[in-house]
């Protein structure tokens, strides 16, 4: 299993990238390239993997048996890696302009037009279904994420409104997220409506995120500003920028210079 070097001097992402291309070289990938994944959920980043050939051979060479099992291999890799602030996946090979993947058990291969095309499909079906969550069943647009707290509008609307399921199913995973992986409430909220997260409509997750009694978003931020600093390495001011950061963690200003105060 390859362990982080715990050296960032080149920021977050390069050193998930960097940690990716080690872990394919260890399983035989020749020359082998990370590159993000264009759709990926929060805290778990899909990665793909360039390369010339692997053990030395030309992937066209290689039986589908063969390729499919090296893919398994690096799958199984890429999910022993865990440091408690984010989980890498593994999505596809690419070699020669031809993409690699094991689907259901099988090898499947595309061009790069196919996969490009199937992307933009898959893009598009996305777009439409967020344009759809975002809508009521009258076309009008929900309520933007607001920070919630006694007395926000929204938490007086939803007051009024029954509990369903639904509504209760979306506090439960945001207290879970909240109070198991010390997230931001912007952080929670846009996991509870993504598409590639948790799919709550708007309102519920506005709804968990106002009755979200009992967390500590300073003492989130700490946790999350911990994590960095010492396990990653990084400097306080490059964790300051990644607790704040739209494409970090979301806190606020003020939540994480409280943890920057408070590391010790």
């Amino acid at each position: 299993m390859t362990e982080f070097s715990g050296n960032d001097e080149n920021g977050l992402e390069s050193t998930i990238l960097t940690v990716a291309e080690e872990i394919a070289k260890s399983c035989g990938f020749n020359s082998p390239k990370a590159s993000w994944d264009e759709i990926y959920t929060l805290y778990k980043f899909k990665i793909n993997i360039d390369c010339s050939g692997i053990n030395g051979k030309n992937l066209t060479s290689l039986s589908k048996s063969e390729i499919a099992k090296k893919y398994d291999e690096l799958v199984a890799e890429y999910k022993s890696i865990y440091k408690g602030i984010f989980v890498l996946t593994f999505n596809e090979i690419h070699s020669s302009g031809k993409w690699y993947s094991v689907k259901d058990g099988s090898l499947l291969v595309r061009s790069d037009s196919e996969r490009a095309k199937a992307k933009q499909e898959a893009e598009q079906q996305a777009k439409q279904k967020e344009a759809s969550a975002s809508s009521t069943s009258n076309g009008t647009k929900k309520a933007e994420w607001t920070t919630g707290g006694s007395g926000s509008s929204s938490t007086k609307k939803s007051a009024g409104k029954s509990l369903n399921q639904e509504y209760q199913n979306a506090l439960t995973k945001g207290l879970s997220y909240a109070r198991n992986l010390h997230m931001s409430k912007k952080g929670v909220y846009d996991q509870l409506t993504s598409s590639y997260g948790e799919g709550f409509p708007a309102d519920a997750a506005q709804y968990a995120i106002d009755n979200m009694t009992g967390v500590d978003w300073n003492a989130n931020a700490l946790e999350k500003a911990k994590q960095y600093y010492y396990n990653m390495s990084m400097s306080k001011s490059a964790v300051y920028d990644q607790l704040t950061s739209e494409y970090g963690e979301q806190f606020t200003a003020s939540q994480a210079q409280y943890a920057i105060d408070h590391l010790n």
